[in-house]
C-alpha cells in the first residue's frame, strides 16, 4: 500500500476503504479520458459529417466489417489503422470508433483485461455518437448502441466474471439499408 506526505511532511496510510474505493472506480466504470479522444470530439462537433457520411464505403472499411464480424478483432485493427491513418478528413473518426469498439472486444476475448475492454469500448462509442445514425452504409446507430448494451453488459460482470460475458450480445457492424 501506498503511503502519501502530510502537510508536515508526514508519512501516512490512507485507510483500507479508502483504497477499496478508488480501487472499485478505477475498476467497475473506467472510461476513456485520452486527450487525443477529447480533441477529436470537439472537432467532430462542427465537421460537416452528413457530406462525408454520404460517400460510399472505401473497400478497407468493408473489408475490417468483415474481420469485425467474423471475430477477427485484431486484424480488423489492423485494416482499420490503416485506413484511419491515411484519412486526413473527420471521417476518420468514423473508423477510429469501430476500431476501438474492436479492440475492446479483443481485449475481453483474447487478453481477459476487463479494464482495457471497458475503456476501449467507451473510447469506440464515444467516437461513433458523434456521427449520424447512418455513415458510409453503416449502421451506425445500431453499433452505438449494440456497444453500450456489450459494455453494460461487461461492468455488471465486473473483473471476476468475463468468461461469463454472453457473446450472444457481442456486437456486429450492419450495412444499413439504402434509404
Amino acid at each position: 500500500m501506498s503511503c502519501f506526505r502530510g502537510a508536515r511532511g508526514s508519512r501516512f496510510s490512507p485507510p483500507w476503504s479508502i483504497w477499496r474505493s478508488i480501487t472499485l472506480a478505477l475498476t467497475t466504470q473506467p472510461r476513456s479520458t485520452h486527450p487525443k479522444l477529447r480533441t477529436a470530439l470537439e472537432r467532430l462537433q462542427s465537421a460537416d459529417l452528413e457530406s462525408a457520411c454520404a460517400a460510399p464505403a472505401p473497400p478497407e472499411l468493408l473489408q475490417a466489417i468483415d474481420e469485425f464480424n467474423d471475430g477477427q478483432f485484431f486484424e480488423q485493427h489492423e485494416t482499420l489503422e490503416l485506413l484511419w491513418r491515411a484519412t486526413p478528413a473527420e471521417i476518420r473518426h468514423l473508423y477510429e470508433g469501430i476500431l476501438q469498439v474492436g479492440v475492446g472486444l479483443h481485449h475481453l476475448f483474447n487478453k481477459h483485461n476487463f479494464r482495457g475492454a471497458a475503456v476501449k469500448l467507451d473510447h469506440g462509442i464515444q467516437l461513433l455518437e458523434a456521427f449520424p445514425a447512418r455513415c458510409h452504409g453503416v449502421d451506425v446507430g445500431r453499433l452505438r448502441a449494440d456497444a453500450k448494451a456489450a459494455r453494460e453488459h461487461l461492468l455488471e460482470l465486473g473483473p471476476e466474471r468475463l468468461d461469463a460475458f454472453d457473446r450472444r450480445r457481442i456486437p456486429r457492424v450492419h450495412l444499413a439499408p439504402e434509404s
